[in-house]
């Protein structure tokens, strides 16, 4: 390992005052102001809550939760398992900063790769020029004509986004920037210009009769292409530039260069599927916008949005087609526990059923769009409304299944404020037009809630034989769900004794049942059982309900005398043991005097027993 040199710690010094650990962070989570520091959910462990806070006067991260704690590099380096060296390598690269103790081979390499992508920079911004040129020669009028009178885009529009057109040839874009401005072919090929023949020494054109979208970074670099057909047989409708040293695609949100300053002034960012729909919507003045690529949408995308906005408020403005609104839940499903933290505010905009915001737009004014902006709803809002469509209430499979669904979202958000006022939302979806139920499905969707949770089991697991003690524990656990004259007295006692359940089966029930007896005494067993059906356990339980299986305990004389035979357990296991060990010991004298109380122990329950029946 190199040695670090007072030059090092010099560069190391220079990389850490580069670094912002907000900016840092920021594009890894969700941070929100809150006082002077930034909150958010520690990645470094499950939460619910955010403990997870950044200073960023001090440059520092704490999480009150777990402990981890640190620096921008202390952070990336437990985020990615990565080493020092490692870590601040990739920030000097970031930061474009010489970094003085990395190997001379380590050197050679890093600017192998400055170089490498300085050299595909020039490749894509010259290729951009190119297409912008192309756009706008009388030979290809269809192409503009498609911009301007189809789509209804201005052409200052038009030059602000820099869009272009590659012609309808097989080496247009390959002979310009290869045999006029002298670029490799192996250039082209890495930034997907070109494509190689197979077998061949040869190329050709990726994108063909298709309307060139710039895709660009943050701060404005032209990093990639999405093409648009306008050719009739072209397919697909949409091409996109492969990932490459410059561009990738699950960290690349389109049109952010030219919506964050809007995004930050309005606090609220909207998200559109497509390149065009963006487009649209600046061509009406609304500016804070931003495009999915397609109906992919990652947290990375989502964290890098968040970080113009103070609020974390985002509007999801996605087609409305089916695809559409499989995005729409994809990206709420995958962001449920931010969204239910209130780290982001998502919302979604409902528009017409088949319309995309292009359409929209060509026959209603900005003004209706932006009031659709100011009615959406919350993200969770709209989930739950879509988890209840389509669902016959009336038919049992689809009630329990929908259910089940509803408290999968509810348990999602843990115990939050909003979790208590999205129950309520999730009750009156399970009533439907019945409002005299709705009581009922809240009580229903708290009890479910808090409840300790039974386990599945196996469905075909192997019949086991009880012993004596463990038929007992199954009468009184049947005795406790079935008949509530005694079942106060089985509480008592086995509270008293701190009596725990030999088989796990037992103490799940045991747990499920008494939780409800704290409700309702009288109503335990229909509320196991309505809990065993809920969650498709019922035949895992079913000697639970199984009128073959032992009687009922019917008064707490016998009660009394259940648990005294269950008190002798102990004292007959030790006795056992006790006379294992006869004739094998050196201690028979004191052996047998165990032995004897033991005995005596016995007896006394016996008798107790007795006077109890």
């Amino acid at each position: 390992m190199p040695q670090y040199s007072r030059k090092a710690r010099f560069d190391l010094q220079e990389i850490k005052a580069a670094v912002n650990i907000v900016e840092i962070i920021s594009s890894h989570l969700v941070l929100k102001r809150k006082g002077g520091n930034y909150v958010g959910l520690c990645p470094f462990h499950d939460e619910k809550t955010p403990s997870f806070s950044v200073n960023e006067s001090k440059q520092f991260f704490y999480c009150f939760g777990c402990g981890a704690k640190g620096d921008a590099i202390a952070f990336l380096m437990q985020l990615n398992g990565s080493s020092f060296s490692d870590t601040v390598r990739e920030l000097a690269k970031q930061y474009d900063i010489a970094v003085e103790y990395l190997s001379e081979e380590q050197k050679e390499q890093l600017k192998e790769e400055k170089s490498e992508k300085m050299r595909l920079s020039e490749v894509v911004a010259n290729a951009a020029a190119y297409y912008e040129r192309m756009l706008f020669q009388p030979k290809h009028k269809k192409a503009l004509d498609y911009l301007t009178k189809e789509r209804g885009i201005p052409i200052e529009i038009v030059k602000k986004f820099r869009i272009g057109f590659a012609p309808n040839a097989w080496d247009s874009i390959y002979s310009y920037l290869v045999k006029d401005r002298m670029f490799a072919p192996e250039d082209l090929e890495q930034v997907g210009l070109v494509k190689k023949r197979e077998g061949q020494d040869s190329y050709y054109d990726h994108f063909r009769e298709r309307i060139m979208i710039p895709i660009c970074n943050e701060i404005g670099q032209i990093i990639a292409f999405t093409g648009r057909a306008i050719g009739g047989n072209s397919t697909p409708k949409y091409l996109h530039s492969p990932s490459s040293i410059l561009f990738d695609k699950s960290r690349t949100v389109w049109g952010l260069d030219q919506a964050k300053s809007a995004i930050k002034e309005k606090d609220e960012a909207i998200i559109v599927e497509g390149c065009f729909d963006a487009i649209a919507l600046h061509c009406r003045g609304i500016e804070n916008v931003v495009a999915a690529l397609g109906t992919a949408f990652s947290s990375a995308h989502l964290y890098a949005i968040t970080h113009h906005t103070p609020s974390k408020k985002l509007v999801l403005s996605l087609d409305s087609d089916n695809a559409g609104q499989l995005a729409t839940d994809k990206i709420i499903y995958s962001n449920l526990s931010l969204a239910a933290s209130q780290q982001v505010q998502i919302k979604v905009l409902s528009l017409p059923e088949g319309k995309d915001v292009d359409e929209y737009l060509k026959v209603h004014t900005s003004k209706e769009y932006l009031e659709l902006v100011e009615r959406s709803r919350s993200c969770l809002d709209w989930k739950i409304k879509k988890m209840g469509e389509g669902t016959n209430l009336h038919d049992d499979r689809d009630f329990i299944t929908l259910a089940k669904s509803l408290v999968a979202l509810l348990e999602e958000m843990g115990r939050t404020t909003e979790q208590s006022y999205y129950l309520i939302k999730c009750a009156e979806v399970l009533a439907g037009q019945d409002k005299s139920t709705l009581s009922y499905h809240v009580k229903s969707l708290k009890s479910q809630l808090s409840l300790p949770s039974v386990q599945k089991q196996t469905k075909f697991k192997p019949q086991i034989v009880l012993s004596r003690y463990q038929k007992i524990e199954r009468i009184l656990v049947r005795t406790f769900v079935h008949n509530s004259s005694v079942a106060q007295k089985i509480a008592d006692l086995v509270e008293q004794s701190n009596f725990s359940f030999e088989l796990e089966d037992h103490d799940a029930i045991w747990e499920l049942a008494l939780y409800f007896f704290g409700e309702e005494p009288t109503l335990v067993e229909q509320q196991v059982r309505d809990r065993l059906l809920f969650t498709g356990l019922m035949e895992s339980y079913s000697w639970l309900f199984d009128q073959d299986e032992d009687i009922l305990v019917q008064n707490e004389a016998d009660v009394d005398g259940l648990f005294c035979v269950l008190a002798e357990k102990p004292w007959q296991e030790k006795k056992a043991a006790l006379l294992g060990q006869v004739g094998t010991s050196d201690r028979l004298a004191e052996i047998c005097s165990q032995i004897i109380e033991c005995n005596q122990k016995i007896a006394l329950l016996q008798e107790s027993r007795m006077i109890a029946s």
